[in-house]
């Protein structure tokens, strides 16, 4: 009896295998992937944005004869294609002692493809300042790192860190100094 089991089971996994074989869902699940790639979300597909802000921040020069502040405000143009971020800008800075006003461009590196992403660039500005102690003029790169929040809608902030360098000196020292900034872009 338990001869004729064996074979009655096995004939019976046999067929259960064919009939899977033979349905719609196994031919399809068998047969290669020839479906069109997934879109992109919409979002990414759409054109680049541009957006016109205002930015308010602060600055701090690293100086010998001053340790003073300043508060900055300043205009910019942003340009979001998606794979990167550029801005051009005109800023100013004022304080008892210190002044600074710049304009320049810059480029960064989403490093998200959300409506909250966090970027790093670098730029160079043309930049005509005072420290207390003199007065120059020339240019001044920069490195910033920073949080772009709503990046995909017609409203959005920015909050940016930079470290920023004068290659000109002023009253024989060559300035370098750090910023902080929040820009509003519509």
């Amino acid at each position: 009896m338990k001869r004729l089991a064996r074979p009655a089971l096995a004939a019976s996994l046999l067929a259960a295998a064919l009939l899977l074989l033979a349905s719609p869902g196994a031919a399809a699940a068998a047969a290669p992937d020839t479906a069109p790639p997934r879109e992109p979300p919409a979002v990414l597909r759409e054109e680049a944005a541009r957006t016109t802000g205002l930015r308010l921040g602060m600055s701090w020069p690293a100086t010998r004869a001053t340790s003073d502040h300043a508060t900055s405000v300043g205009l910019l143009w942003a340009y979001d294609a998606r794979d990167f971020l550029a801005e051009i800008s005109v800023e100013g800075a004022w304080s008892r002692d210190v002044h600074q006003v710049t304009a320049g461009f810059g480029a960064a590196y989403p490093f998200s493809a959300t409506n909250l992403s966090p970027y790093a660039g670098a730029g160079l500005r043309y930049a005509w300042a005072g420290y207390g102690h003199g007065s120059g003029h020339g240019f001044q790169p920069y490195a910033a790192a920073g949080l772009l929040l709503g990046r995909f809608s017609t409203v959005n902030l920015r909050l940016q860190a930079e470290y920023w360098l004068n290659t000109f000196h002023t009253g024989g020292e060559q300035v370098h100094g750090a910023g902080l900034s929040l820009g509003l872009g519509f």
